[in-house]
């Protein structure tokens, strides 16, 4: 796994996630901004590199640049769907 791997497509579960949010509020000082961290969070992030920078901008008290929703679902729509070549219904 890279730092821009997904990690839904590592086989990172539900369960992963959150077991993964809790070593990291065990495990960094985020300053106040520890309740702030969505239970989802491994997921909101998706990849390694992502999920970094969301908890040094946690930890700096400030706001990255976020991508635009729509680009990000549209990426997420061409890598996950894989539609079967349209059949003729007569046959």
């Amino acid at each position: 796994m890279d730092k821009y791997s997904d990690f839904f497509s590592s086989r990172v579960d539900s369960l992963k996630a959150i077991q993964i949010r809790g070593l990291i509020i065990q495990g960094l000082d985020l300053g106040e901004n520890e309740a702030s961290l969505p239970s989802m969070l491994v997921y909101d992030c998706g990849n390694i590199m992502t999920l970094s920078r969301k908890l040094f901008d946690l930890r700096m008290g400030s706001e990255s640049q976020t991508e635009d929703e729509l680009a990000l679902m549209s990426d997420m729509i061409q890598q996950y769907s894989v539609l079967p070549e349209s059949q003729s219904l007569a046959s």
